[in-house]
């Protein structure tokens, strides 16, 4: 499970890729009523990056799109999600932290890759290192 991060200027993308297991706990289409609605509600936690996601403050970053979808590709189930946001002043972006692990709990870890003008980084973020810091 991926989450890359790239910068452009003042602009901030964040695009999120990840199986059905780590979302829903399950990667096959939805058997019943209960699986269609936790990939109901998935969807809808995965619209709501502010719930996810923070930013640093400083940074002044604004969101301006989402954009979510759930595909099933050969028996498995992938989920993703970008996040576009205008950042008044991206120099000032040090951290990001996440929530993501208490919103959903069935993921291990989160590989984070980033490319702004601070340079590239790589870090594996989990339950116990939930910080990223460019």
């Amino acid at each position: 499970m991926a989450l890359n991060i790239a910068q452009d200027g003042n602009a901030l993308l964040m695009e999120i890729t990840a199986p059905g297991a780590d979302i829903v706990g399950f990667e096959h289409a939805p058997e019943n009523a209960k699986q269609r609605d936790a990939i109901t509600h998935a969807k809808t936690q995965l619209q709501k990056p502010d719930a996810l996601f923070r930013l640093d403050n400083a940074a002044k970053c604004k969101l301006e799109d989402v954009v979510v979808s759930h595909e099933m590709h050969d028996n498995h189930s992938e989920f993703s999600a970008q996040y576009h946001y205008d950042c008044q002043d991206i120099a000032a972006l040090d951290e990001l932290t996440t929530q993501w692990f208490s919103v959903f709990p069935t993921t291990q870890r989160l590989s984070v890759n980033s490319l702004t003008d601070k340079g590239t980084q790589v870090q594996a973020l989990s339950v116990d290192a939930t910080h990223f810091h460019f």
